[in-house]
Order: structure tokens, then C-alpha cells, then sequence
């Protein structure tokens, strides 16, 4: 199957701005089993200087300078792939023992997975409804992670919130609900409580029947003999060829389209528009 994503942000000044440099998170992160057929960017005014990187975690990241003052600023990313359909199941942990927690990652793996689950700081909270599940799901790996993935949709509240940051943890448990970023923010922990490295991951999800959709966020899970994995918490399964995403990181903070800021003579009001299609 292929589909087209059109992704327009604009920004409207009151005033004339001086921009700062702008970051964009707008380069599809191209699966093993998704094929890019072109990706356009067409930015407005055209920079002065646009550059690429691959940023520390891998993904594309653009920079955009511009020495102009201006009153508006539009980013327009149009991507075009080929996504056939998946199984995100298909695979044999490697070491077989693996399809039981807690396991040791491979000695490859081993010394950066530690570093990473000893950085969290995951509540008590969080530790003993982990505890809970795997005792359920008698450790069983992937009964774990797919047990974690249903009972955040089945159990949890999803209320919209556009801006700020995920919540912690903690909170997302106590409160009970949340946005798809929360609920990523949660599951990671809960699979870090179990000694699982998972990654919160940024892109699109192209619902079925609809043409207008929104940035989403979901989880991949590292798992010795399958690579990354992807789980959504929000729709409750494995992902499937209907994800795209943009950006991944360890740390979910500063994963977004594009960030940056401005220098201004006087205090000005801004407008921001996001439009986001596919077919």
C-alpha cells in the first residue's frame, strides 16, 4: 500500500521577527519494511541556509537560518511511501531465553541498556503495577509487553492536550489518563521497571477512514533477536504498516516537528496552524 502525507506548519507574526535557527524533525524514519518514495520540503521564506544532520539518536534533523525579518514562516513536508503490510510479531528472541523476564541483553547491548534503565527514575507506583503484570502474565515476554500495551487503552482515560510536556509516570498511573504521549512516557518506564529498553517514538498514524490526522506518539521495545519493536499504548497493539515515524529517542523531551525561537524589537502575538493529510 502506499500513501501520501502532507504536513503544513505555519507561523503568522504580528510584527516583523528575527528568526533563531529552526530545527525540524520532518524526515520520515523509514522502517525495514517501508520503502520511501520521495520526500519534499518547501519552506517559506526559502533560508538562507538549510542544513542536514543526522542527530545523535539517528534521525534526520534539518536546521534552517534566515536573516531576514519576517511575518510569516511555513514549513510544508509532503512524503510519499510504499508501507506493505506487516507483522511486528515475526521474530525468534535470540537468546531463547529471553522470551522470559527478566533477562540479560546480549553482552553487545548489555552496557548500554543498563545505562539507560539506571538514568530512570520510575515511582514506586509504577514498580509494583509492573510487578503485578508480570506476575500475571507469569513473565512471559511478549505476553508482558502486549498484556501492558491493551491495559493502558482498556484502563486509562484519553484526554486531548495539545501543548506541554508528557506527564510523569507516576502521574499518568494515578491520574488514569492522558494523551498518547503520556501513555508512552508510561509504558516506557513500566518496560524499563521490567528491564526492557523501550524508546518513545514520534510520527504520523494514518487511521483508516480518515483523511485529516494528528502527530501521534507510541513505543518501540528492544528486543534481542527482533531489534525495535513498535507498541502502541493508545490504540492497545503492535503497530502495524499504518505507522510512519519521524523521530525516536531515550528521551522523549524535544521531539517535535520543529522547534526554535525568535528575536523581536516588541512584544508580538503568534499565530501557529498545523494541517496534517494523507490518502
Amino acid at each position: 500500500m502506499n500513501f501520501e502525507i502532507e504536513h503544513l506548519l505555519k507561523y503568522t507574526y504580528q510584527y516583523p521577527v528575527k528568526l533563531n535557527p529552526q530545527y525540524f524533525y520532518l524526515s520520515p524514519s523509514i522502517s525495514a519494511f517501508q520503502t520511501l518514495i520521495s520526500h519534499d520540503l518547501i519552506i517559506s521564506p526559502i533560508e538562507d541556509i538549510l542544513i542536514k544532520n543526522v542527530d545523535q539518536e539517528s534521525n534526520i534533523q534539518h536546521i534552517y537560518y534566515q536573516n531576514k525579518l519576517v511575518n510569516e514562516f511555513t514549513v510544508k513536508s509532503i512524503i510519499k511511501i510504499e508501507s506493505p503490510e506487516i507483522n511486528s510479531l515475526n521474530f525468534i528472541f535470540y537468546p531463547f531465553e529471553c522470551s522470559k523476564l527478566p533477562f540479560k541483553y546480549p553482552a553487545k547491548l548489555s552496557t548500554y541498556v543498563n545505562l539507560a534503565i539506571k538514568q530512570k527514575n520510575i515511582g514506586n507506583e509504577v514498580k509494583a503495577y509492573t510487578q503485578s503484570l508480570l506476575s500475571l502474565v507469569k513473565n512471559d515476554t511478549i505476553d508482558f509487553i502486549m498484556r501492558l500495551t491493551e491495559d493502558i487503552k482498556n484502563i486509562f482515560t484519553y484526554v486531548p492536550r495539545q501543548e506541554g510536556e508528557a506527564q510523569l509516570s507516576t502521574e499518568t498511573f494515578l491520574k488514569k489518563t492522558g494523551t498518547c504521549r503520556d501513555y508512552a512516557v508510561f509504558m516506557i518506564d513500566c518496560c524499563g521497571a521490567a528491564g526492557l529498553l523501550a524508546r518513545f517514538v514520534s510520527g504520523y498514524f494514518m487511521v483508516e477512514n480518515k483523511t485529516a490526522i494528528d502527530l501521534h506518539a507510541w513505543v518501540e521495545v528492544l528486543l534481542p533477536g527482533g531489534g525495535w519493536r513498535g507498541f502502541d499504548p493508545t490504540e492497545g497493539k503492535a503497530i502495524n504498516n499504518r505507522y510512519l515515524a519521524l523521530a525516536n529517542s531515550i528521551e522523549h523531551r524535544g521531539l517535535v516537528p520543529l522547534r526554535g525561537s525568535f528575536k523581536v524589537q516588541k512584544k508580538t502575538e503568534v499565530e501557529f496552524e498545523s494541517y496534517i493529510t494523507f490518502r
